[in-house]
């Protein structure tokens, strides 16, 4: 069952099952008071009472986390980092609790979850972590030393912004989202974007099926002695100081990898003519002075790079505003979601907010399971779910945390009375 948590994150996965979820997507907010304080004044109107001040904040380094800092090191032994990675980090907490003590605090929520995230991870899955600039550096290190740094797949910035007025420094206008998977054996499914009108304006001809193509080279300049600057058809390159030049991935795209390669020039250029993939200007007689020349045919779009420019943040009016502050486009979330995992896969985000990742999934036909520390964006996701994706909690997805009895109404008291409170 899709399954939306209350309460902490690191509790929730210590319930969950080993080797359980296909896909992790992460947005730890950068300062968590001020996020949560703004979405109480946007949800409910008013200001923020000094009783209802955001009891959480990861950025803060307090005793508590002292102390997880100073048995960190045993921590990752249990869990299998390297005897180096953890000497490095005991030069960090020197070096951090002077310097920056907000980011050591941040490192050590960070890290403890991080650890388990590792064991739920299937063999095939994958973790997308998005933060920003000034922690993401910090934050790689430590995803080397649990994911393995041959399991880091790529650095991926985001253009979430336009241009800023900087005074004194250029303007910061991208985060950062690091992509590892558990193995080398993860999933990946491509995924393309639109190209650009500038790319596909050279696009001019139409087949009989209403494919676009351009009139490419079939040649390249210089002279080759061997089956490249062999007569095909009575053109012959070499007299005009040219070679062919074969589009080997068109071949193997029409008969596979090992029977391309196999091909001699003269039969892969037979093999593009009779799949229709040559254009012969005037005639295909052989005195013809034009020689043939390549079909390049438009493809499904432009493969998606690690530089992401053409999703636009959400904008202030947009009727998916929700209120959110730190609140990220869907059609970035649908574009991790569709390379990273396949339907029916189960989807997880562990700071899932206001709920962007849930309904990637629901729209891409995934499982999910959400969690939050705070009861406002449980009650907003609760709200979408059911308003405007038409779900019915109980028969579509349950909620799990929420006091429903006093005994559990108790329970939440003990455990963490400003929770309770909330």
């Amino acid at each position: 069952m899709n399954t939306l948590y209350y309460g902490d994150n690191l509790t929730i996965m210590q319930q969950m099952t080993k080797e359980s979820v296909d896909l992790i997507y992460l947005d730890p907010s950068f300062n968590s008071k001020r996020t949560y304080n703004l979405m109480y004044k946007t949800m409910t109107g008013l200001p923020v009472p000094e009783s209802v001040e955001a009891f959480f904040d990861m950025w803060e380094l307090d005793a508590e986390k002292e102390e997880r800092a100073r048995t960190m090191p045993v921590l990752m032994h249990q869990y299998g980092v390297d005897d180096y990675y953890v000497r490095f980090w005991t030069l960090w907490i020197d070096a951090l609790r002077h310097t920056q003590p907000h980011l050591l605090a941040y490192l050590i929520y960070m890290v403890e979850r991080l650890l388990h995230m590792r064991v739920l991870l299937r063999a095939t899955g994958s973790i997308y972590l998005h933060c920003d600039p000034t922690a993401s550096h910090y934050i790689k290190i430590m995803m080397d030393a649990i994911f393995g740094h041959q399991n880091f797949r790529n650095e991926i910035i985001w253009k979430r912004t336009s241009a800023q007025n900087a005074a004194k420094r250029w303007g910061p206008v991208h985060d950062v989202i690091l992509f590892y998977s558990a193995t080398d054996k993860f999933t990946w499914n491509r995924i393309y974007q639109a190209y650009d009108e500038s790319y596909t304006i050279r696009y001019k001809n139409r087949d009989a099926n209403g494919k676009m193509w351009a009139d490419d080279n079939l040649t390249a300049p210089g002279i080759r002695h061997g089956d490249s600057g062999a007569i095909w058809r009575g053109y012959d390159p070499t007299a005009k100081g040219l070679h062919w030049k074969i589009s080997l991935q068109t071949v193997e795209s029409i008969i596979g990898t090992e029977k391309a390669r196999a091909l001699s020039t003269a039969e892969k250029l037979d093999l593009l003519n009779e799949h229709g993939f040559l254009y012969w200007p005037q005639s295909r007689k052989k005195d013809s002075s034009g020689f043939p020349s390549f079909k390049r045919y438009l493809g499904m779009g432009m493969l998606t790079q690690d530089v992401m420019t053409d999703i636009s943040p959400v904008n202030s009016q947009s009727k998916d505003r929700l209120g959110y502050p730190t609140q990220k486009p869907i059609e970035l979330l649908d574009r991790i979601v569709q390379a990273s995992s396949n339907k029916g896969d189960i989807i997880f985000d562990p700071f899932c907010g206001c709920g962007t990742t849930i309904y990637s999934s629901i729209k891409n036909e995934r499982q999910w399971i959400g969690c939050d520390i705070a009861i406002l964006p449980i009650h907003l996701i609760k709200h979408e779910l059911e308003e405007r994706y038409r779900l019915v909690e109980g028969t579509h997805f349950v909620i799990d945390g929420i006091p429903v009895s006093v005994e559990q109404a108790a329970t939440l008291f003990h455990h963490d009375p400003l929770q309770f409170q909330h």
